[in-house]
């Protein structure tokens, strides 16, 4: 019991010197840092300037044009001559931002990532025999790569490109092309084409019905129409259903690089023409405007819409 007692005491008083040695070493580390803190304020004030950044967060950028309008647009009243902190703030167009953009960094800097479809193949019910389909669409699966890049040098580079391709596929300064697409490197650099040929952009919602669709393509004059592989078909019955006036189908090829022979047949009339529109893939057209990257004129008809013309956003 003696011997108990006594091992007990010990342990007691060992566990006693921890806690103290720990709250002695703490009370050193705050005086450390305290000590650390005060030498150090005169230099983070020197080299940060907070009270500058403060007055600066502070300044008005933009004002509306009708105050009293709470749906009055924005307009900035920076003064350029004092301010360019961002590119936007020193550009009027897209493809202004596009050549100005290796003024702020790097054109050999990462811009846009992708992954490449390496496999695809059909999900296939209990029975398997049957396609599992959602909303009348077979569901498919796909086993993706490792995200691949473009420098922002080989973005402008390809956006141009395609700018040319689409001058020479017959498309006309300010004529409309409507865009069909999900969201993909392809889909950016379209836009940025569209913008650097003078073209009208028109965004049509992939969620819309076949009327919606319809509707913003007829509304808009478009003759032209950008979608993805995947978008083919609803594309093709609302050109047939809606009996519309359409000249050129650009579309994304597939990006699978392995499908089943199964999914072949199944979409071989992919890309026939209908009524009088013609299918072009959009590797097509950037070989196109490659071959044409020496040719003088189209520099010349190759140029933006003035600042006062904007895209029609086809949303219902």
């Amino acid at each position: 019991m003696i011997t108990e007692f006594l091992s007990d005491t010990f342990m007691i008083k060992a566990t006693t010197m921890d806690h103290l040695f720990q709250n002695v070493l703490l009370i050193l580390l705050r005086i450390l840092v305290t000590i650390y803190t005060y030498l150090t304020i005169p230099i983070y004030y020197f080299l940060q300037k907070p009270n500058d950044i403060l007055k600066k967060s502070k300044k008005i950028r933009a004002k509306q044009l009708n105050p009293n309008d709470p749906k009055s647009i924005w307009f900035s009243v920076l003064d350029r001559k004092d301010y360019c902190g961002s590119v936007i703030d020193i550009v009027e167009t897209i493809d202004e931002m596009c050549n100005k953009i290796g003024e702020y960094l790097s054109l050999k800097d990462r811009a846009v990532g992708y992954r490449r479809v390496i496999r695809e193949y059909i999900v296939y019910g209990t029975d398997g025999v049957t396609p599992l389909k959602s909303d009348g669409k077979i569901i498919k699966k796909r086993e993706l790569s490792d995200y691949d890049w473009l420098t922002y040098e080989q973005l402008f580079e390809r956006k141009n490109m395609i700018a040319k391709g689409l001058l020479r596929a017959g498309i006309k300064h300010n004529e409309p092309i409507a865009i069909l697409c999900e969201t993909c490197a392809e889909y950016l650099m379209m836009e940025f084409a569209i913008a650097r040929a003078g073209f009208v952009q028109v965004n049509v919602f992939a969620t819309l019905g076949e009327s919606g669709i319809a509707h913003a393509i007829k509304e808009t004059n478009s003759k032209y129409i950008f979608t993805s592989w995947d978008l083919i078909p609803k594309i093709r019955s609302v050109i047939q259903t809606y009996n519309l006036n359409v000249k050129k189908i650009i579309y994304i090829e597939r990006r699978a690089e392995n499908v089943s022979m199964e999914i072949i047949e199944k979409e071989q009339h992919f890309i026939q023409p209908i009524n009088q529109a013609q299918f072009v893939s959009l590797n097509e057209i950037e070989s196109g405007g490659r071959q044409s990257s020496n040719d003088d004129n189209d520099e010349m008809i190759c140029k933006p819409l003035d600042k006062n013309q904007v895209a029609f956003i086809g949303k219902l």
